[in-house]
C-alpha cells in the first residue's frame, strides 16, 4: 500500500512557543487515520502544519513523493491536499453552490470544460449531501450549523483531494447532524478517500478509523490500529469517556 502522506520530525508553533515537538506519522492510500488527544495537545496545530496554514520550523511533510512543507496553502491544495478546518468557515454571503465551486477553483479548467467538470463534481457532493442540493441557491450564512458543516466538507471534496483533513467536523452540532456527518465520513471511507480525522468524540473516531495516533503535549504518545487503541485501558481512561 502506497504512502499518501508522511511527516518526519515536524516541529511548529506560534511565535516563540513551540507546539509540535518532532511529530512523525504515516497515512497510507485509502486509510482513515485519526488523531486523538486532550484539548491543547496540538492536534489542530498539526493539521495546520500539514496543510500550509502554518509553516513547520523543522522536519518534512510529504504528499506522496513530494515535499510540501515549504509550499503555500494554495499550492498544497493544487498538489492534492484539502483541509476542512475547525469552525467550518463558509463564505456566508455566497450561495451554497458558489461556495462549492470556490472549493474547485484550482482544479477546474479556466475556460473550456469548466461547466462539464463542475457538474460532475457537484453531482458527487449532492449525492453525498442531498440537503445541499435542496439548499443550493440559498446563501450559506442562512444554513444551520450542520448544513454549514456539510458545505465545508463538500467544498473541500470539490478539489478532488488525494488526502482530506477533517478537523472537528462534529463540533457544535446537534446529535442528529452529528450522525449525518459521521455517516458521510463512513461513506467516504468506503469509497477509498484517504483521510486524517480530528474528532472530539474519540470513540466515534476510533470506530471509523483504520489507524490512530495519540497526541500528547505536541508529541506522539502512542500509535496503533484503531481497534487495538480502543481496547487500551490507559487510553480508554484518559480519552474515551465519550
Amino acid at each position: 500500500m502506497n504512502i499518501a502522506l508522511q511527516l518526519d520530525g515536524v516541529k511548529a508553533g506560534y511565535g516563540r512557543a513551540e507546539v509540535l515537538h518532532g511529530i512523525s506519522l504515516k497515512v497510507h492510500e485509502g486509510q482513515l487515520v485519526t488523531l486523538i488527544g486532550a484539548n491543547g495537545a496540538g492536534k489542530t496545530t498539526l493539521m495546520r502544519a500539514i496543510s500550509g496554514m502554518l509553516r513547520p520550523t523543522a522536519g518534512s511533510v510529504k504528499l506522496g513523493n513530494r515535499e510540501i512543507q515549504a509550499e503555500t496553502a494554495p499550492r498544497i491544495v493544487k498538489q492534492g491536499l484539502a483541509h476542512c478546518p475547525e469552525g467550518r468557515r463558509v463564505f456566508a454571503p455566497l450561495t451554497v453552490e458558489d461556495n462549492l465551486l470556490l472549493g474547485a477553483y484550482r482544479t477546474l479548467p479556466g475556460l473550456f470544460g469548466y461547466k462539464k467538470k463542475a457538474a460532475v463534481s457537484l453531482g458527487r457532493i449532492y449525492e453525498l449531501f442531498p440537503r445541499l442540493k435542496e439548499r443550493r441557491l440559498q446563501t450559506a450564512g442562512t444554513l444551520s450549523g450542520g448544513e454549514q458543516q456539510m458545505l465545508a466538507i463538500g467544498r473541500a471534496l470539490m478539489s478532488d483531494p488525494k488526502v482530506l483533513l477533517l478537523d472537528e467536523p462534529s463540533m457544535g452540532l446537534a446529535p442528529v447532524m452529528v450522525d449525518v456527518v459521521v455517516d458521510a465520513i463512513r461513506t467516504l471511507r468506503q469509497q477509498g478517500v484517504t483521510m486524517v480525522l480530528v474528532e472530539q468524540f474519540a470513540q466515534t473516531a476510533l470506530s471509523l478509523a483504520d489507524y490512530a495516533y495519540v497526541v500528547e503535549r505536541g508529541s506522539i504518545a502512542l500509535e496503533g490500529k484503531a481497534a487495538e487503541v480502543r481496547e487500551n485501558k490507559a487510553i480508554v481512561d484518559a480519552y474515551l469517556g465519550t
